[in-house]
């Protein structure tokens, strides 16, 4: 045998070290190498070398050719094995990761994506769908990249039919099913063609398959017992994670409603709080816009107040959407068919979205309270939710809000009708004060002040008929100047008292009138009455007021008449006309640069015949201050009077808004 032609050159500095050990020792190490047949081919073999004697070594051959390949064997079969456990660690982490994160969560959503995401993770190229069981159909609720686009907007269009086979199987067995290519066609959805494995898991709550989790396998691959386990296992942990997350959603959605209620429980004892002691409007229609905001979810509210034909917002509640304000700042005619109809109600009104299209642009449901005084609307509650629908609940708190805040308003109503009663009384009583004094007044005048011409007309007539009889024709024009002089002042007494009992009585129509206008004319009487006296006249801007033109002419007029009269003569006479107006009247004032009067005796200038000058100094029959006072105070308003002897007077009186 040619041992070192068979050898290949790679193998014989390895057969010549082992020769070499097997001369000197008496062996050689076993070894492997390879030897050529007479065709060239290969052969692995084993080798064993021994010294026979001094000049032979024997030499042992294995042929390693089955042993070779069954190597081979061994290490394909290693390498796939530890293909898998790589991938089943890859699944293992993947898995471990989706749990960990779904625990994590309480968001149902972002759970479903995170299951469907790690389907597609262990299974590459696969797309998961959810499906929610509606009353019509399953609808795609959830879904993951790579979703065939025809058949996304076909299942988010029309979602899958209740009788579409593998859904009805899965509702009614509660099991995984798996399906391929003929089971796939038999369901007769569109775009599904091409499908060759799909599967469908059930999610059971509360005992009903109340979601469906769809797998849809990449083309060319089939279901294994590998993948149906993978499917079951992360089917098993989102049922289970579905479950702890809608429990978890359910407990906060009744504690947020145990919240709810409490939070409403004390708006309502706000509210009875709030209409038992206020008697503020605006108030009482933000305390039941709060509570309805605690006690209703979403609740959104305005309060409008009637002027003819239009509710005007008072306020909106302050979670309004800025667009809504907007849209109904501007009012809202009563003529709308949705108002008409809550007009016709007595009490609230739940409209549905398509009735108020024409009110609102948005499809909002709405409640509507109308509120009446003396018959006619005045004030208009309303209520918007962005839910789809109002619950009982929501319509039974609505109506107890609407109901209280409707008797509250009927009491403010009747406690503002009795206060403009008591008001009314009150200057009922000033202005039968006032009558009284006059009518004292009008005693001591007919007794003493009109006696007093009488006995000069009977006195200087008794002188006339002296001097006749003793022929004194000489003292007789002047007895009956006295007399005629006299029986002017009576005459003048008679008709002041005639004018102010007549101002009581007269007709009295309070209408929006010029100061400015009333002034003018006044300031012109006033020269007319004294027109060898120099004025000056001084007024700011002059506003609207709110009175009976005749009267409050009559009253001005004897003002600034008074201010031109008492004046002493060194100086030119100036008057001064100034409105200070305030929230709830209008404040007139008439200052002049007179004589003045002692201030000690203000209380009796407005008193009928109290002069506090005498007759020759200052003309008059005590009566106009007197007239003055009863036309203010029969406009609702006050008068008084500041001076000073000298330093000129400041008469002031307010007209009521």
């Amino acid at each position: 045998m040619d041992w070192q032609g068979l050898t290949p050159p790679e193998h014989q500095m390895q057969d010549q070290m082992a020769f070499a050990l097997a001369v000197r020792d008496g062996s050689a190490p076993p070894y492997e190498k390879e030897m050529l047949t007479a065709s060239g081919e290969r052969i692995p073999l084993g080798i064993t070398l021994l010294r026979y004697d001094d000049q032979k070594i024997l030499g042992y051959v294995q042929d390693l050719r089955a042993y070779k390949a069954q190597q081979q064997v061994l290490r394909d079969e290693g390498h796939r094995l530890r293909g898998l456990v790589a991938d089943r660690t890859t699944d293992l982490l993947t898995f471990v990761a989706f749990t960990e994160a779904a625990s994590q969560t309480n968001d149902l959503g972002e759970l479903a994506q995170l299951a469907m995401d790690t389907i597609a993770t262990v299974l590459p190229g696969s797309v998961a769908v959810l499906y929610e069981r509606q009353p019509d159909r399953w609808g795609l609720q959830h879904y993951t990249d790579g979703l065939e686009e025809n058949l996304r907007e076909e299942l988010l269009r029309h979602g899958l039919p209740l009788d579409a086979p593998a859904v009805a199987a899965v509702e009614r067995t509660r099991e995984t099913i798996f399906l391929d290519g003929s089971g796939i066609a038999a369901q007769g959805i569109p775009h599904t063609e091409a499908f060759q494995a799909i599967a469908a898991y059930p999610l059971i709550q509360q005992d009903v398959v109340s979601h469906t989790l769809g797998i849809i396998l990449a083309p060319g691959v089939q279901w294994d017992d590998g993948s149906k386990a993978v499917i079951t296992a992360i089917g098993r942990s989102f049922s289970l994670l579905y479950d702890r997350v809608s429990t978890a959603q359910q407990l906060a959605l009744k504690n947020e409603e145990a919240e709810r209620r409490a939070r409403a429980l004390e708006a309502f004892v706000r509210f009875t709080t709030t209409v038992a002691s206020t008697t503020d409007l605006e108030v009482l229609a933000r305390t039941a816009s709060a509570t309805l905001r605690d006690a209703v979810r979403d609740a959104q509210m305005g309060f409008y107040l009637v002027r003819e034909d239009t509710a005007r917002p008072l306020f909106f509640s302050e979670n309004m959407p800025p667009a809504s304000i907007e849209a109904w700042q501007i009012g809202i005619t009563l003529h709308t068919p949705l108002l008409q109809a809550a007009l016709t109600r007595t009490g609230t009104l739940f409209a549905d979205p398509h009735l108020h299209q024409d009110w609102s642009p948005d499809p909002e449901i709405l409640s509507i309270r109308v509120y009446r005084q003396d018959g006619q609307p005045y004030a208009i509650f309303t209520t918007t939710t962005t839910q789809d629908h109002w619950t009982a609940e929501d319509k039974a708190i609505i109506t107890s809000v609407g109901d209280g805040l409707g008797v509250a308003l009927e009491r403010l109503s009747s406690l503002a009708q009795l206060a403009r009663q008591a008001e009314r009384l009150e200057q009922t009583n000033a202005e039968l004060q006032i009558s009284n004094q006059e009518l004292e007044a009008f005693s001591y005048s007919a007794s003493h002040d009109l006696r007093t011409p009488v006995r000069h007309i009977q006195g200087f007539g008794e002188l006339a008929r002296q001097a006749l009889e003793r022929g004194q024709l000489d003292k007789l024009p002047h007895f009956l100047q006295v007399m005629r002089e006299a029986s002017g002042r009576m005459n003048a007494m008679i008709d002041a008292m005639l004018m102010l009992s007549r101002i009581g009585r007269a007709r009295f129509e309070v209408q929006p009138i010029s100061l400015r206008k009333i002034v003018v004319q006044a300031q012109q009487d006033a020269q007319q009455e004294f027109p060898d006296r120099a004025v000056l006249w001084h007024s700011a801007e002059l506003p609207i007021v709110q009175a009976d033109p005749t009267t409050l002419q009559q009253a001005l007029t004897n003002l600034l008449s008074n201010a031109l009269k008492y004046q002493d003569g060194s100086r030119t006479a100036e008057i001064w006309i100034e409105v200070d107006e305030r929230p709830t009247e209008v404040v007139v004032s008439v200052r002049d640069n007179g004589v003045g009067f002692n201030p000690e005796y203000a209380n009796q200038l407005f008193g009928a015949f109290q002069r506090l000058h005498r007759q020759e100094e200052f003309e008059g029959t005590g009566i106009g201050l007197a007239t003055v006072r009863r036309i203010i105070m029969r406009h609702g308003g006050r008068i008084w009077a500041k001076s000073s002897v000298g330093q000129g007077a400041t008469f002031t009186f307010t007209l009521p808004k």
